[in-house]
């Protein structure tokens, strides 16, 4: 999941511990947002191999485009508003994840 998060990007550049950091980070944003959908894994796909690594090829895209490189940093806070938006999915594990 760290190779999706920063494959192709400034990110690849990093160290191995400011990648899991900012894989940690990306995770537990959505983790807070979510609480019912990444605990429950027998109700919701969200926390299921394949949903992880979709989230994680977005997570590229989100995390490069609010990515603060002069302090090393993601813009934790427009992360957390484009992250909002998964809420749009249903994840479900008897709808269209099935």
């Amino acid at each position: 999941m760290v190779k999706f998060l920063t494959k192709k990007s400034v990110l690849e550049k990093l160290s191995k511990e400011k990648k899991l950091k900012l894989c940690l980070f990306y995770f537990n944003t959505i983790k807070e947002l979510f609480p019912d959908e990444w605990d429950d894994n027998k109700l919701y796909r969200m926390t299921h191999f394949t949903c992880l690594n979709a989230l994680a090829i977005v997570g590229n895209k989100v995390i490069n485009e609010n990515y603060l490189v002069k302090s090393q940093q993601p813009d934790s806070v427009k992360i957390a508003q484009i992250l909002m938006k998964l809420d749009e999915i249903d994840w479900i594990a008897t709808g269209d994840l099935k």
